[in-house]
């Protein structure tokens, strides 16, 4: 008897030990939430039950915006007691059945279950967004984050636990890219873009050593005379027996930086064909670079500018780099050291997309520019045009008194050419004249 109760005793212990160990083993210590591993398990057996029940499921992922920021200002002690209350002001807006679990770092998890429609999802990650716009006082302190929310849904398919949280993260992801604070939801068109991003990715990682990247050229004219007065390099990209435009690649390049490598690559074949078309010539053609916001974190690129003006003996005057408001809006220490240095070398700067941001005058207040390219989008549609006609004349007559040199984008009609001899700007380029065409073209019909 007595050995018979011992037994049961430790029985007792063994298994309090036990669930204690496991309470331990799922829980996240700092905010008392099912952990990773909890939620995986807990997750697949959601979807078990969801495909037996047939109702909808639906999979929220959280990640605090800017939450490296709070930590950086405030220390992790602040930012774990921050956790801490984001918890509680998450919870305040659940029903109290959900999966609620941390990841990691500041990364959340919610399963919905159960639901009669989608629209409960989104119901419940406005209910999360609105919550968090409030700022949480800490210390005595108040501090202000949002949250962005990617939503997937499981309607009685065959979908994975892996598949639906990659489909949640996917959305998390575009969530933040559209500015953050907000959810959005996942949907089959979205991973097919995501899958598209990384094949492109996974591709421009060789596509400089396979020689892929082809620069073209569009003729810069003047208008009164409708000669040649130089070109804009602008690259291409030939794969798979296509040809791709940068709106297809460069940014994912930027993203990746791999626009670096890329820019060098362009720079220095721009720059050698300048010398080849300009070599002998009494009235040499300039040549027009485009380089990015992240090619001006990119403090080398200066020197290789200089290496490859003296490798190919081309005057500096003759190069203009040109930057677009978004690369002058992204100043950082670095860019306006590489920005002097390009000064430095003789170069031209160019303000593309001239007229249509809302700080172009600011940068030729703040910035070294010599030319300004008014935008396409501000060519008059017709003669009854009057507003962008009259627009175009005044940003030509302000540049002029600031004695900046002068290059309309986007002329496709007569209309375009008219309205720019009568305003006496000095360069023109587009379609009325030449699309971007390959060296070999230009030499073949320009050059004859």
């Amino acid at each position: 008897m007595l050995h018979s109760t011992t037994r049961h005793d430790l029985e007792n212990k063994l298994y309090e030990t036990y669930q204690k160990v496991k309470v331990l083993a799922e829980t996240d210590s700092l905010t008392g939430l099912p952990n990773r591993y909890f939620f995986d398990e807990s997750l697949k057996l959601a979807l078990a039950n969801n495909r037996r029940k047939n109702n909808t499921l639906a999979l929220l992922l959280l990640d605090i915006d800017n939450f490296k920021l709070i930590n950086d200002n405030f220390g992790h002690d602040i930012g774990d007691i921050f956790l801490k209350k984001t918890v509680a002001t998450i919870k305040s807006c659940l029903r109290g059945n959900e999966i609620f679990a941390r990841l990691g770092g500041d990364e959340f998890a919610i399963t919905l279950t159960d639901l009669e429609s989608s629209e409960h999802a989104s119901i419940v990650a406005q209910r999360i967004i609105n919550a968090m716009q409030k700022p949480l006082e800490i210390v005595s302190t108040p501090i202000h984050s949002t949250v962005s929310i990617g939503i997937a849904l499981h309607l009685n398919n065959n979908e994975t636990s892996e598949e639906i949280f990659k489909h949640a993260d996917i959305a998390m992801y575009r969530a933040k890219k559209w500015g953050r604070n907000q959810a959005c939801f996942f949907e089959h068109e979205m991973q097919e873009k995501f899958h598209n991003r990384l094949q492109t990715e996974v591709e421009l990682r060789v596509a400089l050593e396979k020689q892929q990247f082809q620069l073209y050229y569009q003729p810069v004219i003047e208008p009164k005379s409708e000669r040649v007065k130089g070109f804009e390099a602008l690259i291409r990209w030939n794969i798979d027996g296509e040809t791709r435009a940068p709106d297809a690649f460069i940014q994912i390049a930027e993203e990746t930086r791999q626009i670096i490598p890329i820019g060098l690559w362009v720079i220095e074949n721009a720059i050698s064909t300048l010398a080849k078309w300009n070599n002998g010539l009494k009235d040499p053609y300039t040549m027009s670079i485009n380089v990015s916001a992240v090619q001006l974190r990119n403090i080398e690129i200066v020197d290789f500018l200089v290496d490859c003006l003296f490798k190919y003996k081309v005057p500096a005057h003759l190069l203009e780099i040109e930057l677009t408001e978004t690369a002058l809006f992204k100043d950082t220490l670095t860019s306006r050291q590489v920005i002097a240095g390009l000064t430095e070398t003789g170069c031209r700067l160019s303000l593309d997309d001239f007229g249509t941001g809302y700080s172009s005058i600011a940068h030729l207040r703040n910035h070294p520019i010599s030319v300004v390219k008014i935008d396409k989008t501000l060519m008059p549609e017709s003669n009854l045009d009057a507003k962008n006609s009259a627009l175009v004349e005044g940003l030509v007559a302000m540049a002029t008194i600031l004695g900046l040199d002068v290059v309309a984008e986007g002329l496709e009609t007569q209309i375009h050419v008219e309205l720019c001899k009568r305003l006496n700007i000095q360069r023109v380029q587009g379609y009325y004249y030449s699309k971007p065409i390959p060296a070999s073209e230009i030499e073949k019909n320009i050059f004859k």
